[in-house]
């Protein structure tokens, strides 16, 4: 098991709770990574690589909690 203050290898640069699962947290990277974390497990569940630059914002939708908003 994974210790959150352990797992970012460069710094987290925006957080967002998900509106709907108060348990799940999105997080933005400077590492161009966005994580999805289970909080009551305290592990990362998904994590998405796309960006080509450090992810600067990161905001889950108020009407969809399957969508995140995103902005590098």
């Amino acid at each position: 098991q994974k210790n959150l203050n352990k797992v970012a290898t460069r710094p987290v640069l925006g957080l967002s709770l998900n509106p709907f699962y108060k348990n799940i947290l999105a997080s933005a990277s400077a590492d161009q990574s966005v994580k999805i974390w289970d909080l009551e497990k305290t592990k990362n569940i998904y994590t998405a690589n796309h960006h080509k630059g450090r992810v600067n914002k990161i905001k889950w939708s108020s009407s969809d909690s399957s969508i995140i908003f995103t902005a590098s």
